[in-house]
Parts: C-alpha cells; sequence; structure tokens
C-alpha cells in the first residue's frame, strides 16, 4: 500500500495489485492473516474501532440475521425509523423455510431480492445506513423486539480482538489504515461530526498499533470534499473509494478506485482480474 501511495504522489505508477480489507471483522485474523502470510502477500486492513474487543456485530450483519435468518417473524412489521413509520407485509415470507434460506445464503445485494424479506432487509439498510450510529442501534432493538428475539448472532461477523489488530499490525506484510470510529457515512453529516469519527479512530489505531496511519478507507465508499479536507487535515496521505476502477498515474490519491472480490472460483477469478486491468 506504501508504495502505491509513493507512486500515485509521484506520477509513476507501475502495474501491481494491492489487497485490501475493511472493518476488521475476526476473520480477517483468523483467516485471511495466516494465508497472506503463508504466500508472503501484502495487505491492507481498514478498521472501524467501534466494536473492536466487543462481542458487538455491525448493524447491517444484525439486520441480515433479523430479517434472513430468524425462522418465524411476525406476517407484518410495523415500526418507526427517522420519524416515519413503515408498514410491510412479508405474506408468505414471515416463515422462513429450508428452501427460502438457502436462497439467502446465495443471494447478495446486487442482485434481484429472491424474497420478500430480503427486499425488506436492502429498504432498510439504504433507510439505516445514513443515520448516526446511536439511531441505527435504537432501531435494532425496536426491531428484535417486533422479531421476538434476543438471540445473539454467529461469533464469526464480530470485529477482532484489540490484542488480535495489535498482532496483525506487528506484521510487516500488514499495513493498518483508518475507517472511522463506527462505520459512518460520512458525507450524511456535519463537518464535526466526520472530523470526530475520522480523528478518534486515528488516534486509537495509532495507540494500539504504535503506528503512524495515514492511509483511510471512506465507510461504504461514502464522502465529499468535506471528508477530503478532513483527511488532509488529518495528515493523511491517500484515501480509497468503492469505485470499481483500476489506478492511473493520474489517479487522485484521495479517490483510490477498488474491485471488491466474489466467491469466485480460481478460473473466474483470474478472468476478472483480466477485466479489472482495463477498468
Amino acid at each position: 500500500m506504501n508504495v502505491l501511495v509513493e507512486q500515485l504522489h509521484s506520477k509513476s505508477l507501475k502495474p501491481f495489485i494491492v489487497i485490501s480489507f475493511d472493518d476488521g471483522y475476526v476473520d480477517n485474523y483468523l483467516e485471511a492473516k495466516p494465508l497472506l502470510e503463508k504466500y508472503e502477500l501484502p495487505a491492507t486492513f481498514f478498521i472501524s474501532n467501534k466494536h473492536i474487543g466487543t462481542t458487538k456485530a455491525f448493524w447491517w450483519d444484525e439486520l441480515a440475521y433479523l430479517l434472513l435468518q430468524v425462522k418465524s417473524l411476525p406476517a407484518t412489521l410495523s415500526i418507526h425509523l427517522n420519524k416515519e413509520l413503515i408498514i410491510y407485509n412479508l405474506k408468505d415470507d414471515a416463515v422462513l423455510t429450508e428452501e427460502k434460506f438457502q436462497k439467502h445464503r446465495l443471494w447478495n445485494y446486487t442482485l434481484t431480492p429472491p424474497t420478500r424479506r430480503a427486499a425488506l432487509y436492502i429498504s432498510l439498510w439504504k433507510l439505516l445506513s445514513p443515520l448516526p450510529y446511536e439511531e441505527q442501534q435504537d432501531f435494532l432493538e425496536e426491531l428484535k423486539r417486533w422479531a421476538g428475539t434476543q438471540q445473539q448472532i454467529d461469533a464469526n461477523y464480530f470485529s477482532m480482538s484489540e490484542r488480535q489488530l495489535t498482532d496483525l499490525a506487528d506484521c510487516e506484510l500488514f499495513t493498518v489504515g483508518g475507517h472511522t470510529v463506527s462505520h459512518l457515512a460520512l458525507s450524511h453529516h456535519a463537518v464535526e461530526i466526520q472530523h470526530q469519527e475520522i480523528a478518534h479512530n486515528k488516534q486509537y489505531l495509532e495507540a494500539a498499533t504504535g503506528e503512524e496511519i495515514d492511509t483511510f478507507a471512506y465507510p461504504s465508499g461514502n464522502f465529499n470534499e468535506t471528508t477530503v479536507n478532513i483527511l488532509k487535515q488529518q495528515g493523511f496521505r491517500s484515501a480509497f473509494t468503492t469505485h470499481h476502477q483500476s489506478v492511473q498515474s493520474q489517479t487522485d490519491p484521495f479517490r483510490v478506485g477498488r474491485f471488491q472480490i466474489g466467491n469466485w472460483s480460481g478460473k473466474k477469478f483470474n478472468q476478472m482480474l483480466s477485466q479489472f486491468s482495463h477498468n
């Protein structure tokens, strides 16, 4: 990552691939780290620190669990969100059959929702994404009461511990980058809130890793000019988006594109790498 950033600033880019992971999930440490070390592959981990060392999942994973995995839900949802009343009828999808459960397992947000539950997930995701962390959490608590469950989500959805984070950062192959405190959709918030989320995240990560944090990834790819200015003021040298575009010598170091990797076969992965280089 540091090599890429240096080349972007000098406008002398050479062809290579950079690997990055977002959010700070525990599987980054348990699954990705050993494989990267085995094959001596450098990688950057962009970390949101709100849930580091906790048994709390990100809001979108909690939402997915409640709507896509709970076996039986009330047929009708009637709930307030952001001062609006949402009414939604799940109809036959209130009961989750094994067939529908498997459809949910194979589905992702880029595909047409296979059930009314999945369609509701997309609708609520769009409404929740711009909100402050506290409002997201309040809504999830209300949704749990509606669903009639307090069951804990699978631990695979938790963030890594602080010990795991520091161990990750100690490896010379790896770089840690900023990703806000609470994975905030930055452009929807005032300058003071953006500054707080970015600065406090940077301070936490620098204290935890003992390293300077000067690279950043926009949560959900969401940012505006205010965000870019804050990053520069905070001493960041680069920031990464979710725009599917290859990096060129003229690429703005604060608007670097990335390609999301799917659950692909090796053959499919090689095909996509070839396509990426032409985007």
